[in-house]
């Protein structure tokens, strides 16, 4: 074969290596642009000098037209660089434009580079898209931003997507919710701010003097809505002048499970040293990392073993590409991450200085920084650092909750659920100075009312638990959306409970068992139902039990739900368990023994049998031979 056809899979890796396999022919530092600054059919390059790019551009173009390649559509930020290529090799752009008075605006990436002023900027001409799910992500995805620059403007637009994604009802073309809209139209209106932010494409400004120290500085920070990191370079000359140059930004979403502060840190610290890792041209003296989190420090510094596997796993990365003593805490208000965790509109972002500049104390000599350190404490376990969090996570939790897994008998739970209710009533009413001597009801019996009250009370808290989707869809529209699982059941609200309908309204039955309470498969409450029932039949069997179950309550899978109860019984177990049965001996040995035919043989001999004959009696006899 002499070519290769456009768009195969395996067209982009033989363009790559044969692009490869060219560089492999001339040495430095032809070769090195080759390899390094290429991305896909662009190369992107920056140089110290007019004389070293000139001669570059030539270097690189004659090599490339030797392994098959013609390199055109140049560009630069220097007129004389480009006056030494042919125009016809002048990106389309800059041909027809004058070079010494027109503003030049190209592409570099995606991103808007001006070349006059040699800055990065952002061009934010959106087209109008319809207010759903598909479009909100159109737009979002048209704003390119690889460095990460605007990342904290991007966060609040995340969140409102995935808002958008939990809700199972909203289709990808369905019309967004009216307070979601709301925000929406805001952070469009506001992105128009972006038209007007600029950023330094060069890391070292053009008077700087000669770089004696190079250092990498990335910091991390969490909050509820997401976490965020940003590096920086920090670079000082032989003048002792100090500059701080934005590197990257990254931005991201907390995951819509549930997960401790602690963790997230941990999470955002794994992000930050993967910027750690940044190929640079040249490597920096130093990479530090900063973070507000005392719980990461302990993590990183601790050299015990034993840790859950979210936390060993990720703190393994942090050790395998940093030390311990690379990370350092900074207070959380001088944490320039903390505006890539919790998102701004674009207008804050534009006067945030430390955001593309960083924390203030980077721009003095290491002698006076005044970082509080904290006393990080070694070979920590896991359960003494998130001790706290653990504690809190627990007060936290539902008092319901907390009474279902504590009670194993339905009778007992609603009794609870009872005292409870008698406290509330006790504490209104001496709110209401009214009935003060009512503290003797603690005393009283129960009453069926009361016990009917705490059963709504708990089965309207399940039901909320598994079917809160369907239960506000039942509320607003008065039925369930067909993607629903128990769609098909016909649910209806009542009484605020969520019930099976059916077409039993005229039959002469309980209205309990017409409509009865639609209840999860796997749940504590349903558990403790079903297994009361089961006692109150006196251990009967499955369909005894299911049967009586259905007169009131309707269980997804009742019948593998009644199956794993019932074989958890240990008295079905004693009562069920089959007599023993007696071991049969071995065969006798004639039985087994081999033996020649007619070895053993037998007569039986019987009779008389009295027969008749015609008119008279006769006798008969008979014999049988045996063969053992």
């Amino acid at each position: 074969m002499t070519v290769h056809i456009f768009g195969a899979v395996s067209s982009p890796s033989i363009s790559n290596f044969v692009l490869k396999a060219t560089a492999d022919v001339y040495g430095l530092p032809v070769a090195d642009t080759i390899r390094n600054n290429f991305y896909v059919d662009d190369c992107l390059k920056s140089v110290s000098t007019e004389d070293t790019a000139v001669k570059l551009v030539d270097n690189l173009r004659s090599a490339c037209e030797e392994g098959g390649f013609q390199l055109t559509k140049f560009t630069s930020n220097n007129r004389n660089v480009l006056n030494s290529i042919p125009s016809e090799h002048h990106s389309k752009h800059i041909q027809t434009h004058d070079l010494n008075y027109d503003l030049l605006i190209e592409r570099a990436l995606g991103m808007q580079w001006h070349i006059n002023t040699d800055m990065f900027g952002f061009t934010v001409d959106l087209k109008e898209k319809p207010f759903t799910r598909r479009g909100l992500l159109s737009t979002m995805s048209s704003l390119y931003d690889p460095l990460g620059i605007v990342a904290p403007v991007m966060l609040p637009a995340k969140k409102v997507l995935q808002d958008l994604c939990t809700n199972k009802q909203l289709g990808w073309d369905d019309e967004i919710p009216a307070e979601h809209k709301l925000i929406w139209k805001e952070w469009l209106r506001e992105l128009q701010c972006l038209n007007v932010l600029r950023l330094e494409r060069c890391l070292k400004p053009a008077l700087f003097g000669n770089v004696v120290s190079k250092q990498l500085h990335v910091f991390s920070d969490v909050s509820t809505m997401g976490y965020g990191c940003v590096a920086y370079l920090r670079l000082c000359d032989d003048k002792d002048n100090i500059h701080t140059a934005f590197l990257m930004g990254k931005s991201r979403l907390a995951p819509v499970k549930t997960v401790t502060i602690p963790r997230l840190e941990l999470t955002a610290a794994t992000v930050a040293v993967h910027i750690g890792q940044l190929q640079l041209d040249t490597k920096p003296d130093s990479v530090t990392y900063y973070t507000d989190s005392t719980t990461v420090l302990h993590y990183i510094n601790s050299e015990r073993k034993r840790l859950p596997v979210f936390v060993a796993n990720r703190v393994k990365l942090i050790r395998d590409f940093s030390e311990p003593d690379q990370w350092k805490y900074i207070d959380s208000k001088t944490n320039p991450a903390d505006v890539a965790s919790r998102g701004v509109t674009p207008s804050q972002l534009i006067g945030c200085n430390d955001w593309f500049k960083g924390p203030q104390f980077l721009m003095k000599p290491e002698s006076e920084w005044s970082l509080q350190q904290p006393a990080v404490l070694k070979d920590c376990t896991y359960e003494e650092v998130v001790t706290a969090t653990e504690t809190l996570s627990k007060k936290s939790q539902d008092t319901m909750c907390q009474l279902m897994d504590h009670y194993s008998s339905w009778y007992r739970l609603k009794r609870a659920v009872v005292i409870y209710h008698r406290l509330l009533d006790i504490l209104h009413s001496r709110k209401l100075q009214t009935n003060k001597s009512s503290g003797g009801r603690f005393n009283q019996p129960f009453t069926v009312q009361e016990l009917d009250r705490a059963e709504n009370v708990i089965l309207k808290f399940i039901q909320l638990q598994h079917f809160d989707k369907e239960m506000d869809s039942s509320s607003k529209r008065g039925r369930v959306p067909k993607s629903s699982s128990v769609y098909r059941l016909d649910p209806f609200l009542d009484n605020g409970l969520l019930k099976v309908g059916g077409r039993l309204s005229r039959a002469e039955i309980p209205e309990e068992m017409k409509y009865p309470v639609l209840l999860p498969y796997k749940s504590v409450v349903t558990s403790l139902i079903i297994t009361d029932i089961h006692l109150r039949l006196g251990h009967a069997g499955r369909n005894h039990v299911l049967s009586a179950l259905r007169e009131k309550y309707w269980v997804i899978k009742a019948n593998s739900a009644v199956r794993t109860i019932l074989s958890r019984c240990v008295t079905c177990r004693k009562l069920r368990t089959p007599a023993c049965e007696q071991k049969m001996a071995d065969l006798p040995s004639i039985r087994v023994k081999p033996t020649p035919p007619f070895t053993y043989t037998g007569v039986d001999f019987f009779g008389p049998h009295v027969i008749k004959e015609g008119r008279k009696y006769a006798k008969r006899y008979g014999h049988c031979l045996h063969v053992l």
